[in-house]
């Protein structure tokens, strides 16, 4: 392994807390917004070669839709358990002729020259640390969502972005669907009226988690780096693989998970900027007698804009929605629209007037095919780091507002709390030595 990426981690980690703590401002992030990826190193006909950072679920998934363009080669696969789909090896074989090498440390993959890009789907708390490093080595990145653990982290993925002139797209693949851009559209065309509220939620049935005991973590496993920034603690299954998302350490809940979906159609359909102030109110409410996750398995998240309000809701539980129960809905005075993965439909006011229903169709393969395009072309791609920072933000704020019981006002411009200690500590995290968030 060359201990280029590996040294320069450890060595930034001495000033990062000083370097990369800070919230950009807002002046310094939109100079940087302008800057343009740099030039490929891919021609247009060439396949690009892919390193994937988390074998599980998604990364998987993005893996083979990878592969399925045409248009890559996966090269290297990184997971720091051994056990976790060892089969990929013959299933990329299979599928391009040769396989990919194989490590447990992503940072050796960052190494590897002969790398264009890698898919950053770890759990949330790696995501920064390992999109930084890859700017910084010259590599894209398609990262998952949410974009970020913390708001500290997403603008220093922004900024990481534009300074080495990476494409870094968002795995927020709605942006991709047609369906969901004639949705936008018809938003912003002004048919519905004046839009008073705008709503995103999804309402289910989570199943249980359970309350299992800490132990011995497997064999094949390398827990400290699984770890990486979180706090060193005994190993516990339910702390691991897949619900890590219902533990703050690791993961930010259903926000970061589905509402980092929905509120983002949202954003982008209204083009909203942050909220003045945000106010919330959740807990685990029902599930807590039969597990022992940490996130809201109940919420409800009001976000303030001058001339209307947003709201996020979150049900666990129940599957009895509002307007249907993954979604997200503007609601005007002349009509209201509401949008899923399954179409989108308008409903007008007054008994007279007649609604309409579209369907919607398979979109994921085309956010994958965006991001190889403007790999090749270096255009910025449909969910690119600012707009993934943004809606990452969202979801912290209500999170942090949720935690905290209380409203909270919020100054977009510094990307923080307006006199409010408490919930600035929030913004950010304590990093466990030496996985520390790199200086850009």
């Amino acid at each position: 392994m060359s201990h280029s990426t590996r040294r320069r981690f450890i060595q930034q980690a001495v000033g990062a807390a000083a370097g990369a703590g800070a919230v950009g401002s807002a002046a310094a992030a939109a100079a940087q917004v302008g800057s343009k990826p740099r030039r490929s190193t891919v021609s247009p006909a060439e396949r690009i070669t892919i390193g994937v950072i988390g074998l599980r679920n998604q990364g998987h998934n993005d893996m083979m839709r990878f592969l399925a363009a045409r248009r890559a080669q996966v090269g290297w696969l990184a997971d720091p358990d051994d056990a976790i789909r060892p089969e990929c090896t013959e299933q990329i074989k299979k599928v391009q002729g040769k396989p990919p090498k194989r490590v447990r440390d992503f940072r050796t993959v960052l190494d590897a020259k002969d790398v264009d890009a890698v898919i950053v789907a770890t759990p949330d708390h790696w995501h920064a640390i390992a999109t930084v490093l890859a700017c910084q080595a010259g590599k894209d990145v398609y990262v998952e969502k949410p974009a970020s653990h913390n708001v500290k982290e997403g603008r220093a993925m922004v900024d990481a972005a534009r300074k080495h002139g990476r494409v870094v797209q968002v795995g927020s693949h709605q942006r991709s669907a047609q369906h969901y851009k004639d949705a936008v559209e018809y938003i912003r065309s002004g048919k519905l009226g004046k839009i008073g509220l705008a709503k995103a939620g999804v309402i289910f049935q989570r199943g249980k988690i359970g309350r299992p005991d800490d132990c011995d973590p497997p064999k094949s496993v390398d827990y400290d780096l699984w770890l990486g920034p979180a706090p060193k603690r005994p190993f516990n299954p339910n702390r691991f693989h897949y619900n890590w998302h219902f533990f703050w350490d690791y993961g930010t809940g259903e926000m970061g998970n589905w509402a980092a979906h929905h509120l983002d159609i949202v954003m982008w359909a209204l083009n909203l900027d942050y909220p003045t102030a945000v106010s919330a109110t959740g807990g685990v409410f029902v599930l807590g007698e039969r597990d022992n996750r940490e996130t809201p398995d109940t919420q409800i998240v009001l976000f303030d804009y001058p001339n209307m309000s947003l709201v996020w809701e979150l049900r666990q539980w129940s599957t009895h929605g509002q307007d249907g129960a993954t979604n997200a809905a503007v609601y005007g005075d002349q009509a209201a629209l509401i949008v899923h993965r399954g179409g989108w439909e308008v409903r007008p006011e007054g008994k007279d007037k007649k609604g309409f229903k579209k369907p919607g169709k398979t979109y994921l393969k085309d956010h994958v095919e965006n991001f190889i395009d403007c790999v090749k072309t270096r255009q910025r791609p449909n969910a690119d780091i600012e707009d993934g920072h943004k809606t990452a933000t969202m979801c912290h704020l209500g999170n942090i507002a949720t935690r905290l019981h209380r409203r909270l006002v919020f100054d977009g411009k510094t990307e923080t709390f307006v006199s409010d200690a408490e919930a600035n500590a929030y913004l950010t995290r304590e990093y466990r030595k030496p996985y520390v968030l790199p200086g850009v």
